[in-house]
């Protein structure tokens, strides 16, 4: 059994002592080593959201291919074979080094050059980066000159990591090397260059799984091209391709970082963030680097195990297991292609094995509160497309004209939810448990303010109605279009209720939901705590593409509140003059733009104009103000 093991050098793996005997070849070896190493350190000068893929991360990769082979294979590889797994594990990231030169030709020159335009169409991708960008070109703010540059560090980082394995742009760093070590003969081995192949197994882990032995194929125009004999020796070109490959990704850090965690958790920019959704880069850093991890390979049963003891955040723990499936999706592929490998190889008589685990054994526990208690419950839970009820939405008449009316949204929910827990009270057998209360006491409450802790503008919306189980929460609440009150199941409890004489009448009908919050809200956290001994819940929501914080629930009786955090540009402006002259008017709904970049808000405007005759009272309680209820005797 070959199992990991953490080195220091790479004169510790058993790759090298195959290749330290032969002299040519390992003085090849250490030059590479010696004048790839310093340029590997440059790849963060651009790109400060990814983990460094210094020597660390290329040892780690050769302690992880130096596991990969059981001991039988490995003393059936030729010093060549060995010898292009430490180097191709030292140059396979060259491409993500841009010179001096190349960023001048992106960012400081008029002239549109075949890497500036290949990144314009890559930024071209971001559009809400480019939005924020767009808001904040004319600021002359220390923070807002500091968000645009991370913003733009952003886009170049991905533009970098998603462009770098390719053969050309790696043979330039190899023809580099060549050069720096002013050796002409340096990818020489018995008198055949392998400098090319070399930069096609570097680029070979970002491609697909068969395409450096069909890169090979299509070279030399023999199946078996991959497969030559130098001198007396087997070198199979793309078994160390298998195994970078496999090395690479099984080094779990926080390169892998996708886009979701620097828009949703504010790797970018955690000043302006709170707990818990500041999680800092070297935070990210110190829990994606994952607390426990084993390779042991044995022809009987491989195994890969990681563990994350103390995940701090759901979208890191989904990343996580995104990053596992990515992982067994590897594990199925490379033993396929390695069998190919075997098969078309006419002239490799070895018999070479390359056990593998069947896929990864995955452990992740959320991180604890001060209690004991998880600080989140996973579910992989983002907004769904219902793609019937989201079409027939989208092409009727329903769509916003004022993004203020996310505010009706949220109050005509709230009275639903009012009148639902209403019924049910009356019902003889109600479809769902419900808390008893007075019916006059039904309401919904609608205040705002800056929050305590971030200084941030919100909104809110509570209602002593149903609340949310889980089930509705992720049945109906993340799926956009699919609304509770035009469901089966709703219609089925509807029809009971009218046998009784209840008759249910919801007008939430509007928009699509909870999501339109968003054309107001940066974040948007909810606390709902259903009827019964049945569980609560808060849910944050970091936008309409994250993955959704599930935890327990703190709201202590029946009923939903949700919190609006406003985004910088929209600002609460509770005008009492203003009132009366702007309700009298109410067709007016057009939000005011001002000189100073703010759309100005004003929640009891969009409340009086939208809510009428409730059923059931709905009080707006400004800052430092007298409670306004809107009710069936209101008038405006």
């Amino acid at each position: 059994m070959q199992n990991l093991r953490e080195i220091e050098t790479f004169q510790k793996t058993r790759l090298w002592e195959k290749v330290k005997s032969v002299t040519e070849l390992a003085a090849s070896v250490k030059k590479v080593v010696e004048l790839s190493t310093p340029l590997l350190d440059e790849i963060n000068i651009y790109m400060h959201d990814y983990t460094l893929h210094n020597e660390r991360h290329i040892l780690n990769v050769l302690s992880i291919m130096d596991a990969l082979l059981i001991g039988e294979t490995l003393a059936q590889l030729s010093p060549l074979e060995c010898a292009l797994c430490i180097m191709t594990a030292y140059t396979h990231d060259l491409a993500m080094v841009l010179p001096h030169e190349d960023y001048k030709k992106i960012f400081a020159s008029d002239e549109m050059s075949e890497e500036k335009a290949a990144y314009q169409k890559h930024r071209d991708g971001f559009t809400e980066e480019l939005k924020q960008l767009k808001r904040l070109e004319y600021s002359t703010k220390k923070s807002d000159k500091e968000r645009k540059q991370q913003i733009e560090g952003h886009i170049l980082s991905d533009f970098l990591r998603k462009n770098h394995p390719d053969e050309k742009r790696i043979l330039v760093w190899l023809n580099k090397i060549e050069k720096d070590a002013d050796n002409p003969s340096l990818f020489e081995y018995k008198g055949t260059n392998y400098k090319r192949a070399l930069s096609f197994i570097g680029a070979s882990h970002g491609k697909g799984v068969e395409w450096l032995r069909e890169k090979f194929c299509k070279e030399d125009g023999s199946e078996d091209s991959f497969h030559q004999v130098i001198g007396h020796e087997d070198v199979n070109f793309a078994l160390p391709g298998l195994l970078l490959r496999l090395a690479d990704i099984m080094d779990f850090d926080a390169s892998r970082a996708p886009s979701i965690l620097f828009k949703q958790i504010g790797l970018e920019n955690e000043s302006e963030l709170s707990a818990p959704r500041k999680i800092s880069l070297s935070e990210w850093r110190k829990h994606m680097a994952i607390t426990g991890w084993r390779l042991d390979i044995a022809q009987v049963e491989p195994s890969l195990f990681y563990a994350a003891n103390n995940c701090p955040h759901p979208v890191i723990e989904k990343t996580i297991k995104d990053f596992a499936n990515w992982i067994d999706e590897e594990l199925l592929k490379v033993p396929v292609e390695f069998d190919t490998l075997k098969r078309r190889a006419k002239y490799d008589k070895r018999d070479l094995k390359f056990p593998l685990p069947r896929k990864t054994d995955l452990r992740i526990v959320a991180a604890k509160n001060d209690a004991g208690e998880p600080i989140y419950i996973y579910e992989d839970l983002t907004f769904r497309l219902d793609q019937a009820e989201i079409q027939q939405l989208l092409m009727g008449e329903n769509l916003y004209g004022d993004p203020q009316l996310c505010i009706r949204e949220l109050l005509q929910n709230a009275l639903d939810a009012c009148q639902l827990r209403d019924l049910r009270l009356k019902a003889d057998k109600p479809a769902e448990l419900v808390d008893s209360i007075n019916p006059s006491e039904l309401k919904v409450t609608l205040s705002w303010g800056k929050d305590e802790k971030t200084d941030q503008e919100f909104i809110s919306v509570h209602d002593n109605g149903v609340g949310m189980t889980l089930r509705i929460i992720t049945d109906y609440f993340t799926k956009l279009g699919k609304s509770f009150y035009r469901s089966p199941e709703f219609n089925s409890e509807r029809t009971a209720l009218k046998g009784q004489n209840l008759n249910a009448t919801p007008i939430s009908i509007f928009g699509i939901g909870i999501l339109s919050s968003f054309m107001i809200a940066e974040r948007i956290e909810v606390r709902t705590k259903p009827g019964g001994n049945q569980d609560a819940y808060d849910v944050t929501i970091s936008g309409p593409g994250s993955l959704f914080w599930l935890s327990k629930g703190t709201l202590k009786t029946q009923g939903t509140e949700i919190k609006l955090f406003l985004k910088s540009d929209y600002q609460i402006n509770h005008d009492k003059k203003n009132l009366l002259e702007t309700l009298q008017r109410h067709f007016f709904s057009e939000t005011s733009y001002h000189q100073d970049n703010k759309y100005e808000i004003d929640p009891l405007i969009v409340a009086a104009k939208c809510v009428l005759n409730p059923l059931y009272p709905v009080e707006v309680i400004a800052p430092n103000a007298k409670k306004i209820v809107i009710d069936q005797s209101f008038h405006i």
